[in-house]
């Protein structure tokens, strides 16, 4: 287990989501398939942009004398020169009114201390001189911002013997259930009524929270004891206040500032220029590690003026510092110089990069993986060997001087001049590293340029976590496009473009919205027709919004070049004339200049009267599933839910490591898209813990019924709390009855019921993976990781049911029996259709059977102490064949294979007989409703 190495990462996600989009798109067409993802990862127009890549110099310490602004600061606490300026301005040691200030440093340049270390100075002084009240308002734009600084503020109060007096409170809209009234290691104090009557010292909220405490009346003693001391508004992460959601907390200071005024008498000393301010005395703060420019910070002032009601100058935005290249680098010790010997050129041929990459693979931790790197640019002098032994010899060095020999090597004073900006990759390898001018420009030696600039960025990043903060900070931004709003050419070669990047430079290109089926993973285009007519409509704009509206005239046109291979007439085929944007019905002379050309494409199209309907179904052409048609994208959730399954599923990542931070535009998209990103992961991470749970589970038979399936994964997560928890949906995992089954400190009574309510939940999950589900998407069935059966036993009892399903069935006399082959495939085709459509057994489908099939009894919504999975009313549901007519949908001649010498006969004969002889046998069961259908 290690720290995240994000180039490396960077290469796994993008692989892992171009995989992803290529199966689960499963398109049968190798060559569309093969042009997807060519576009995907084209390296200018792809949806992938970067990895770009900036080395950050260390913070600065402060210097001088930063200390006598402070009475008060952390043992052995060292502050960055930044910090130190914070203190300067928002002490009140020997000042009366703190300055207005503005801390805009980067990520881990400790913006909270800069405030939050000379509040807890001013706390102190204020309670030695005896003022009471709220002297601090610390406002988080969410939750989880705040929950987070809670932990922090409560544990540097529980830790310093001089805090011991400071109170502080947490007041949020989840603090309401729990009643913690003093600060402790647990956390700050939540009870409302205490902080009520007697306010804490420093109070985090949010402005939500704010606006219902300036509005309740019974609130007002808060403010009437604070309208003294309270000296700070703190809005933290700044950013985010812009727009609608800024003005109203613009507002809302005002009227925090009047409420605070109100409570002035003619004693409270006060200036006029306090009286003048919206704020009076108070002094605001604000923090963003992204707003503004140190190049013009007047539109940034401007803004914190506009929120506060107060000018902010120049003074009072505080920049980060960080230490000059050569004072970095001249901080090192030459001790081992004489020991190693940098290599002036690593040798990146294709023969030494295959050995890295192999012995990189191999390698037991990131510890031996910098090993290797670094092996490439030093050996040690006098020794002999190969990469191996000079990486071996490495390992006996600690991190520090690891960096020491780094920091006196060419190539890395070079890369570290080069990436003071964000730069790309691929511009990185074309002018760090030399190679011969003649093979500059071939694609692989350009790759192995990058791939070596992976390794040696993913060794930086393992001595930046193991030294801390005087090393380098890398950072690594891979841009990643929304697959959406795709287009295909109408021509027989297929290219995508994105429609959002307006018309193509191609003349006589015509591009129309791209759609697949996701049943049969045939792909074309969606047109829309003209009024009359097979033709074409004039334009092709809004084709997606009509078809999102059900307009009657879009049609999916699915490309048929083996249809028209074949020499019979096929239902649907028909011939686009491109040129014209016509569809007719007449086969063209195959050998004619249209079709040779391309300018003529075969296609398959709904036709017929019910056309209209079936295409408002998104009935697919080709194999006349509905709710087949979808337009080929994925939506950016999907997407990052995707990619941080692929991260966050590295068994090389330390738990520690894998934290994820997601903004969006506003509250309610932000917990749309964490449920989205939630539901979705747990659904990828649920099919790697059913395939690991298959691979340390080998039956004699070689078949896992599901029932032990499901006991397999329990087992599986059983040691591990954390296994336990994240084995449970998110509908679920915090509900009162399946807390139990992770929670170790749950009594062995409760435990065992939540383990049977986790067994009913988990085991319809699978079902519905390897049976309802198996089909669509990314599963493990359509990746091939692994293969669903119904088990009807070795292949001769296949036939000999199958024979005598067929002694019961009509079907026309011949000189030879049928075909054991055919009577196989007609059994197994016809059982395994049944599985595909959710005919699984389940204990909470009993009532739903037994009413008729009436999805009210498995869909309906609500609350339940049962666990069952929520399903929208759109969720296509589990389908089992009624035996006294042909209500089984979705089967027909087309979707069974047809015997030699039977006719066709109605279709639920074809399925009755065979599941009927299976029945009888004991591989499936029977049930009667109630309506004794």
């Amino acid at each position: 287990m290690g720290a995240l190495l994000p180039t490396l990462q960077a290469d796994r996600l993008r692989e892992g989501l171009t995989d992803y989009l290529a199966t689960t798109f499963a398109l049968t067409d190798a060559d569309t398939k093969g042009a997807l993802v060519d576009f995907i990862d084209h390296p200018r127009d792809g949806m992938f942009k970067g990895p770009y890549l900036r080395l950050r110099l260390p913070f600065a310490p402060a210097r001088g004398n930063w200390g006598m602004h402070l009475d008060w600061w952390p043992d052995k606490f060292v502050p960055y020169g930044h910090q130190a300026k914070a203190f300067e301005q928002l002490s009140t040691k020997f000042q009366s009114r703190p300055k207005p200030t503005l801390v805009t440093t980067g990520t881990g340049s400790g913006k909270t201390e800069s405030f939050l270390i000379p509040i807890l100075d001013h706390v102190l002084r204020a309670k030695k001189a005896g003022v009471a009240g709220m002297k601090a308002l610390i406002i988080y734009p969410m939750n989880a911002l705040a929950n987070d600084q809670e932990q922090r503020l409560a544990r540097m109060i529980t830790s310093n013997p001089a805090l011991a007096g400071v109170t502080a409170g947490l007041y949020t809209g989840e603090s309401s259930t729990s009643s913690r009234t003093l600060v402790s290691a647990d956390g700050l104090i939540t009870d409302r009524r205490i902080m009520h009557d007697s306010p804490p010292d420093i109070l985090l909220t949010n402005y939500k929270m704010l606006d219902h405490m300036l509005l309740r009346p019974d609130r007002a003693p808060m403010w009437r004891q604070s309208a003294q001391s309270l000296q700070y508004v703190v809005l933290d992460e700044f950013h985010t206040y812009d727009g609608a959601q800024g003005t109203d907390v613009a507002m809302l200071l005002r009227r925090l500032g009047l409420t605070i005024k109100s409570y002035w008498t003619e004693d409270t000393a006060v200036t006029d220029e306090d009286r003048a301010r919206p704020l009076g005395r108070i002094t605001p703060v604000a923090t963003s590690a992204t707003l503004g420019s140190e190049a013009a910070p007047t539109a940034m002032l401007d803004f914190a003026h506009t929120v506060f009601g107060e000018v902010f100058t120049e003074d009072a935005v505080v920049g980060e510092t960080r230490l000059s290249e050569d004072e970095w680098l001249a901080d090192r010790s030459p001790t081992l110089d004489h020991l190693y010997r940098p290599i002036r050129h690593p040798a990146i041929d294709e023969e030494n990069l295959r050995d890295l990459e192999n012995q990189v693979a191999d390698a037991p931790n990131n510890a031996a993986t910098t090993a290797l790197i670094l092996a490439t640019m030093f050996e040690r002098v006098g020794a002999e060997g190969g990469l191996g032994g000079r990486a071996a010899d490495l390992r006996k060095l600690d991190d520090t001087e690891l960096l020491n020999l780094l920091k006196n090597h060419d190539l890395f004073r070079k890369l570290l001049r080069k990436c003071v900006d964000a730069t790309s990759l691929a511009e990185l390898a074309d002018t760090i590293l030399e190679t011969t001018t003649s093979s500059r420009e071939q694609p692989r030696d350009v790759a192995r340029r990058q791939r070596y600039l992976d390794y040696l960025f993913a060794a930086l990043s393992h001595l930046r976590a193991g030294i801390g903060r005087s090393a380098l900070n890398i950072d690594v931004h891979l841009w990643i496009r929304e697959l959406s709003r795709i287009d295909r050419n109408l021509a027989a070669a297929t290219v995508f473009h994105w429609a959002d990047d307006g018309a193509v430079d191609t003349p006589g290109t015509t591009y129309l919205p791209a759609v697949y089926c996701r049943h049969c993973g045939r792909s074309g285009w969606g047109a829309r027709l003209a009024p009359t007519g097979m033709a074409l409509d004039v334009t092709d704009d809004d084709i997606r919004r009509q078809h999102a509206a059900g307009g009657q005239r879009f049609r999916a046109l699915i490309s048929a070049p083996v249809e028209a291979q074949l020499g019979k007439e096929i239902d649907g085929l028909r011939w686009l004339h491109v040129d014209e944007r016509e569809i007719a019905e007449e086969t063209p002379d195959p050998e004619g200049a249209e079709v040779l050309e391309g300018r003529v494409l075969p296609i398959l199209v709904l036709t017929g009267p019910d056309a209209e309907d079936n295409s408002q179904k998104d009935m697919c052409p080709a194999c006349r599933t509905a709710d087949g048609i979808r337009f080929l994208g994925s939506a950016v959730a999907t997407q990052l839910s995707v990619a941080l399954s692929s991260m966050f599923g590295d068994p090389g990542l330390d738990s520690a490591e894998k934290k994820a931070l997601m903004f969006t535009d506003s509250v309610q998209d932000a917990a749309h898209r964490a449920g989205f990103v939630q539901a979705r992961s747990h659904t990828l991470s649920l099919r790697s813990t059913l395939r690991n749970a298959l691979g340390t589970t080998t039956p004699d038979a070689g078949l896992l019924p599901l029932t032990d399936l499901c006991e397999a994964v329990i087992d599986l997560a059983e040691p591990n709390a954390m296994r336990r928890y994240h084995l449970l949906a998110p509908d679920i995992v915090e509900r009162d009855e399946f807390k139990a089954f992770w929670d170790d400190q749950s009594v062995s009574t409760a435990r065992n019921k939540a383990l049977r309510l986790v067994r009913k939940r988990l085991q319809f999950d699978i079902n519905l993976e390897f049976g309802l589900q198996s089909r669509l998407g990314r599963t493990l069935e359509l990746t091939g990781s692994v293969v669903a059966e119904v088990d009807l036993g070795s292949p001769a009892r296949i036939v000999e049911l199958g024979m005598r399903a067929l002694g019961n069935t009509e079907h026309q006399l011949t000189f030879a029996e049928p075909d054991p082959v055919a009577v196989t495939r007609w059994v197994r085709g016809t059982v395994e259709r049944m599985r595909a459509q959710g005919a699984i057994g389940h204990p909470w489908l009993d009532k739903y059977i037994a009413k008729d099939a009436n999805r009210r009894w498995v869909w309906a919504g609500g609350p339940n102490t049962r666990g069952c999975r929520p399903f929208r009313k759109v969720v296509r549901h589990q389908r089992f064949r009624p035996s006294g007519h042909a209500r089984f949908p979705r089967v027909s001649m087309r979707s069974l294979p047809r015997l030699p010498g039977t006719h066709a006969g109605p279709a639920s004969a074809w399925v009755c007989r065979p599941s009927r002889a299976v029945s009888r046998h004991g591989r499936c069961s029977r049930r009667s409703p109630s309506s004794g259908s």
